[in-house]
């Protein structure tokens, strides 16, 4: 059996994240539960920067992605556009390593239309749905996606709530054995997006009140 570790615990002892909140007027990057500090900017500026670094690491993913034989995102999407609008609503997180961006996660609770179609394990209307998760490929292989989906799991516990959902390219084998490994449930249901002939999977969690790791 696999012990269990709060989130807290499991940022000091294992993954060590810092994790920025980009709507914040300061740059806050927590290095630890016991040691904050903060990096005062100009909001105006400061949302540009962030919007500028994180469409260019969006377009490294694809690269990286495409470059692999794995054609789950388009240069048409995530586009800059989508950046501004998750930093506005405040669900755009960054994972930093020696303060650079190495990745990023969109944790909000708005459902695609096709998510009406699919047969859902768990059927509710009250859930957080995981988009635009990308890492840096210089920083890939570090299991920055799984400590970002493991926050999308904290938060909902913060914020009571019981279940995630999200869709995943199916000719993506890293992205589903991810969230398999996570304890993703497959849904009955597909979508499509951006163009693409292949489908998207759908997956579910019904969230506890601590995370295994």
């Amino acid at each position: 059996m696999k012990k269990e570790k709060s989130w807290t615990k499991q940022h000091n002892e294992d993954l060590q994240i810092n994790q920025t909140h980009l709507s914040s007027k300061k740059f806050r990057r927590f290095l630890s539960p016991r040691s904050d500090r903060s990096i005062s900017s100009g909001p105006i500026t400061l949302r540009l920067y962030l919007q500028v670094i994180i469409a260019s690491l969006f377009k490294l993913v694809t690269d990286s992605m495409r470059a692999n034989n794995v054609y789950q995102w388009h240069y048409k999407y995530p586009l800059i556009e989508h950046v501004v609008k998750d930093i506005q609503h405040k669900t755009c997180y960054v994972f930093e390593i020696d303060g650079k961006i190495a990745g990023t996660i969109t944790i909000d609770s708005n459902q695609d239309v096709q998510y009406k179609n699919v047969h859902w394990k768990y059927p509710t209307d009250t859930c957080y749905v995981i988009h635009r998760l990308g890492v840096h490929p210089s920083y890939q292989g570090r299991k920055i996606s799984k400590t970002l989906c493991l926050y999308a799991e904290h938060l909902a516990i913060q914020n009571q709530i019981q279940y995630i959902r999200l869709d995943v390219y199916s000719l993506n084998p890293i992205s589903n054995n991810l969230y398999g490994s996570l304890g993703y449930h497959l849904a009955d249901g597909v979508c499509f997006f951006h163009g693409n002939e292949a489908p998207f999977n759908y997956y579910e969690k019904e969230i506890g009140s601590s995370i295994n790791v």
